[in-house]
């Protein structure tokens, strides 16, 4: 009777986790866009008669469900997504289209792969992948201030047709991965922001010689006895027109107090120094701030960076390089030996803690080990007492 009695409990066990498994693998449910239609609000998205279940669900996709596009099945989106917290999977079957407008944010669950006779996406808002971006046939247009980042590669494929359009005032084409157009060339007009973060590739045309940002990898102030000495170094510049100087006395009203030419496009290391003299006659402190301009008017600010005049630099944290894609290492200095501690924290480009941890070791230098990043960009939070330091690094 005993041997029956563990069987039977044996066979519960197995049934009741074979019913969990089935519950968990069935979770996920697909649905197609009923008809051409235009989502703007929660309330449309929600609304069952959108859209057409094709397996279970609830009426309506939530997270990790499945969206299929068709020749009848066609969608835009004119609101965030990723504020009301669904991800979803997508497939493009024939004829299949998606628009995103100007207010839309999406994030993608999976991988990308248009391969289907004349699919289409649109992008004007925002638009994260998860994965890969596989581009074998149809057209895949970002224009107009569309923001298309993918976490993984982007292959476009020379089995096809179609068109890749990059293109408009603050448009942001961004690949964590590597790139590889086999096809031809990205159609490319008004310098959007390109950005590969690996290797670029294309069949033709100068696509991965334009437009990619500026690469600060150091920004520090020292005094002299000429004035108090600016100096960065850049460890790459692609459409780079200048720098400007700014100081300030309280961090809140700042002056331009310098301007110093760009490199234009460079692979190298670039180093500048400018220096303030007119901070030999002024007060205690002194505050700098650097930003940098494209040539299409774009820019981007670095600092600030506080001095005392007198020769006393204050405490300030630095990490470099921003770009670890390449292996490296991640550095963080500080301007003066400290024995204070410091608290480290890595989030993921999903806004997940990756490690959080206490270093009491660092005095001015100290290094993260690059396998504590993943691709795509991460966030490091540094506190140090009550003062909070934010950087966002590439991978």
């Amino acid at each position: 009777m005993k041997t029956i009695t563990i069987l039977l409990i044996n066979m519960k066990a197995i049934l009741l986790i074979t019913l969990l498994f089935t519950i968990t693998v069935s979770s996920a449910s697909q649905y197609k866009p009923n008809g051409d239609i235009t989502l703007s609000t929660l309330s449309e998205w929600q609304t069952t008669t959108n859209w057409v279940k094709l397996d279970g669900g609830s009426g309506y996709p939530i997270t990790n469900d499945e969206i299929i596009f068709s020749t009848n099945a066609k969608l835009t989106i004119d609101f965030d997504l990723v504020n009301e917290n669904i991800q979803v999977y997508l497939s493009f079957g024939d004829d299949g289209q998606l628009t995103l407008n100007t207010n839309a944010n999406l994030y993608v669950l999976g991988s990308i792969t248009m391969s289907s006779s004349n699919p289409e996406l649109k992008v004007f808002g925002t638009l994260e992948v998860e994965n890969n971006f596989n581009l074998d046939n149809g057209n895949l247009f970002i224009k107009d201030g569309g923001i298309f980042t993918v976490n993984g590669n982007f292959i476009r494929s020379d089995i096809g047709s179609g068109q890749l359009e990059i293109g408009g005032v603050g448009t942001e084409f961004h690949v964590a991965g590597d790139f590889n157009d086999q096809h031809y060339t990205p159609s490319v007009y008004s310098n959007p922001l390109i950005d590969i973060v690996g290797s670029c590739a294309t069949k033709q045309g100068s696509f991965c010689d334009m437009n990619l940002p500026v690469e600060l990898i150091s920004l520090e102030v020292s005094v002299t006895t000429k004035g108090n000495e600016i100096s960065w170094s850049t460890a790459s510049e692609i459409n780079n027109s200048h720098f400007e100087i700014y100081s300030s006395f309280n961090n809140k009203e700042w002056i331009k107090i310098g301007e110093l030419e760009g490199y234009g496009n460079s692979s190298v290391q670039i180093n500048y120094t400018f220096i303030d003299t007119n901070s030999l006659s002024l007060g205690k402190n002194t505050y700098y701030k650097l930003i940098q301009f494209d040539f299409d008017g774009k820019s981007e600010s670095y600092g600030p960076l506080k001095v005392n005049n007198n020769g006393e630099q204050d405490q300030t944290i630095q990490v470099y390089p921003t770009d670890l894609s390449s292996g490296e290492d991640l550095y963080i200095q500080r301007s003066l030996l400290n024995n204070q501690s410091i608290r480290v924290t890595i989030i993921d480009s999903q806004g997940k803690v990756v490690i959080s941890y206490k270093e009491s070791s660092i005095n001015n230098k100290g290094a993260i080990s690059n396998k504590y990043f993943t691709r795509g960009m991460n966030i490091v939070v540094i506190e140090e007492g009550k003062e909070t330091y934010t950087f966002k690094i590439l991978k």
